[in-house]
């Protein structure tokens, strides 16, 4: 009989526990491939699954750890000398039929839940103790982590599984952060989310985003592309504005970015040169040393416009370059639809084009007047039938830099 086992003493959500208990969730089920929800699917897993157990419970790959510490020449600071087989479980091939014969699973939640004051990866620790002499070895191409780019770097076209468990693509400011091999992976990332997006039609209408680089010819392009493609709103064309010439390391991101993303790179003085070239229902207005502050900025600009509004503003936080001071207010989020544009309550927000979302045809008919772009703030305000303010700051515009 099997001794009931209390959850009450862990830390961490019952959820936690539940591949281990995939023999018993799954009863009518021989062999299973477990897969982490923060991993991604590159090749076919046919080779992986048709992979021989040899009598193993299950199969896994390496963890990222034991690869730097021997870089490191320092040792596994869990499991000792024992470190260097320690696997990472966000990946398993596991042999559900023999896990049930010798009723493995309740066991390794004890190992767990005994174990849970002294080792820092709750269930991952107990699968390592339990099985550490009864699992397969996979090659780390089944489940390679963000981190060993560093200490062990494949191809991305060698990785069948990639896990990304250290740089996570939908996080802010990841990509300032990325080399050349880590920034393939995160584009991959992004790249199949737009895809998978398009597929399911979640968002019909194209925002062409304009980078403005012309007031910084040599900004760091990494922080505020990564403030886009972190957006939920993944429907973007982005057009990079340049009047001169891409320094070497702007020209080299650009050429790594472009093969994952819908991008242009549009070399004009002018700004009615990019928004000519915009193909979507809207345009959005940033300039480069800008950031969008939240993922979903992108999501509420366009849900208010689909409401009516030919230009959506929001409240904005200051960051003050000089005295590398941020200034902000805590609002609640409101949204006001102006009918006369000229509000001074608004002064702020609708005084110049930089985070605008405009109607690409009204964006165009105002910037092809030829009139100077900051008359055309003003003129877009003014042919605007429905301009929508959002209170709430939701990205973080650059002074004195």
């Amino acid at each position: 009989m099997t001794e009931p086992i209390n959850l009450s003493k862990t830390k961490l959500p019952v959820a936690t526990y539940t591949r281990v208990l995939l023999p018993h969730i799954l009863p009518e089920v021989k062999r299973i491939i477990y897969l982490d929800t923060d991993t991604q699917v590159l090749a076919s897993l046919e080779e992986l699954w048709q992979t021989d157990l040899e009598g193993n419970f299950l199969g896994a790959a390496g963890d990222s750890a034991p690869y730097m510490h021997r870089k490191l020449g320092t040792w596994h600071s869990m499991f000792g000398d024992q470190g260097d087989n320690y696997f990472n479980s966000g990946v398993l091939l596991m042999d559900l039929e023999l896990m049930r014969k010798y009723h493995v699973a309740f066991k390794v939640i004890k190992e767990a839940l005994d174990t849970a004051q002294i080792f820092g990866q709750a269930d991952q620790d107990a699968h390592n103790l339990y099985y550490y002499d009864a699992y397969k070895r996979l090659d780390l191409k089944y489940n390679y982590g963000s981190p060993l780019f560093e200490y062990e770097p494949y191809p991305l076209e060698a990785i069948t599984i990639l896990h990304h468990y250290v740089y996570k693509p939908w996080k802010d400011g990841v990509l300032e952060e990325a080399d050349s091999l880590v920034l393939a992976a995160l584009n991959t990332y992004y790249q199949a989310k737009r895809e998978a997006d398009e597929l399911l039609g979640k968002w019909p209408d194209k925002i062409s985003v304009i980078v403005d680089l012309r007031q910084n010819e040599r900004a760091d392009l990494k922080r505020c592309l990564g403030g886009l493609l972190y957006q939920s709103y993944t429907n973007l064309e982005i057009l990079v504005l340049t009047k001169g010439t891409l320094t070497k390391q702007q020209a080299e991101f650009l050429a790594e970015f472009q093969p994952y993303h819908r991008l242009e790179i549009v070399e004009a003085s002018q700004l009615k040169e990019a928004v000519a070239k915009a193909s979507g229902a809207y345009v959005y207005f940033l300039n480069i040393n800008d950031l969008l502050l939240k993922e979903d900025v992108l999501a509420k600009f366009y849900q208010v416009a689909n409401k009516g509004a030919d230009l959506v503003a929001s409240d904005y936080q200051r960051f003050d370059y000089q005295t590398n001071m941020i200034y902000w207010v805590n609002k609640e989020e409101q949204i006001a639809f102006l009918g006369a544009t000229n509000n001074q309550q608004y002064q702020r927000e609708l005084g110049e084009l930089t985070g605008w979302l405009v109607k690409t045809s009204l964006a165009k008919e105002c910037l092809a007047s030829g009139v100077s772009e900051q008359l055309a703030a003003k003129l877009l305000r003014q042919e605007a039938k429905q301009v929508a303010v959002i209170s709430e700051q939701l990205w973080l515009k650059t002074f004195n830099k």
